[in-house]
């Protein structure tokens, strides 16, 4: 039997996907779109289906253009400091490391400023109060993987230009993502497999920018049509079959419930039981990572050695910060948080 997986990332897939990625390379007769040439019509085609199917489950309009590039969140870090032309500084919400590694790339380009933290209280809420005017852009981190919170308020976008890191909370819920001026995601969490990042940008903020070397010049990409190198077919053809078993499973609308069903019940076993105590602040709990740790840390070994009993795997903190974290991203069945549940339960009576 698969272990029950709750992993930070790459993520759970579901079996109806790994299914039908294996039907799509497996043409023992032909060439797969694996080993065609991104120029032909096979792959475009992928490329220009997935992207529709993006714009329709985020109800976006032809104002976005949407790529799929190489790099990762983390080449976003620097390609948003580089494309986003304002007079003004960029402005950051620090809420935690992957917020701190975005405004650390920043500060190399351009000017700067950290408007909010919640480091104060070692990243377990959100802040809500920002000194921020609308002038610049402003950077937020929509979910903190290592942390556990997540912006559940989105009021920051209702002047200026906002960005927002979604690697790990993409297409998990319904929201406003029109508000948005630039969305970025890995993904490996949502989304589909390692090797591809997703980027949405609002068309009036591409501007010609001769300084800027051109694979990390959003305009340039744009104009290549996400294939200004060569793309990352397999990432998209992965991105693809989920965004189809989304549209199976109901859409955003069945995905949000069930994540909320899912975490819902994970944070009601950390509350109710003895032995756990969650890190977040209740109102700022993620919906997709939930952390939490022991009360007692002595008995640390005898928790880890149930998990392994229950085939449970993936449940270790962040290094940075210890405990443990479950993962609950869109693919993972909520007879897996039953499940963890249930040893978890079994752990507090012994």
């Amino acid at each position: 039997m698969k272990p029950y997986n709750f992993y930070a990332g790459p993520s759970i897939l579901d079996p109806a996907v790994i299914h039908a990625a294996n039907r799509a390379l497996d043409n023992t007769n032909d060439l797969s779109i694996l080993e065609r040439s991104h120029r032909g019509k096979e792959v475009q085609t992928l490329f220009s289906q997935t992207k529709s199917m993006l714009k329709e489950l985020m109800q976006l309009s032809d104002d976005f253009e949407i790529l799929f590039l190489h790099g990762g969140a983390r080449l976003q870090n620097c390609m948003v400091p580089y494309n986003i032309c304002t007079k003004s500084s960029a402005n950051y919400i620090d809420t935690g490391t992957w917020s701190t590694k975005s405004f650390e790339e920043s500060v190399l380009i351009r000017d700067s400023k950290i408007i909010a933290s919640s480091a104060d209280k070692h990243y377990s809420y959100i802040p809500k109060e920002l000194n921020w005017d609308g002038q610049g852009y402003l950077h937020i981190t929509t979910n903190n993987t290592i942390h556990g919170t997540q912006f559940h308020n989105f009021e920051c976008t209702s002047q200026g230009v906002v960005v927002a890191d979604m690697s790990s909370d993409i297409l998990s819920r319904e929201m406003n993502f029109k508000a948005f001026g630039l969305i970025y995601a890995g993904l490996q969490k949502n989304l589909g497999t390692a090797g591809g990042t997703l980027v949405i940008i609002k068309k009036e903020l591409l501007e010609d920018l001769p300084k800027v070397p051109s694979m990390l010049n959003y305009k340039q990409h744009v104009k290549n049509d996400s294939m200004l190198n060569t793309p990352p077919v397999f990432a998209v053809l992965m991105c693809k079959l989920v965004l189809d078993w989304m549209q199976k499973e109901g859409g955003l609308t069945a995905i949000e419930n069930r994540n909320k069903l899912k975490s819902a019940l994970l944070y009601d076993a950390i509350d109710s039981l003895d032995a756990f105590e969650g890190f977040a602040q209740k109102e700022d709990r993620s919906l997709m990572n939930v952390t939490f740790k022991l009360n007692d840390s002595s008995r640390e070994e005898s928790f880890n050695l149930l998990l392994k009993q229950e085939n449970i795997i993936g449940l270790n903190g962040h290094r940075s910060k210890g405990g443990y974290r479950a993962s609950l991203y869109n693919q993972l069945p909520l007879t897996h948080v039953e499940h963890l549940v249930k040893v978890m339960r079994k752990f507090s009576q012994m």
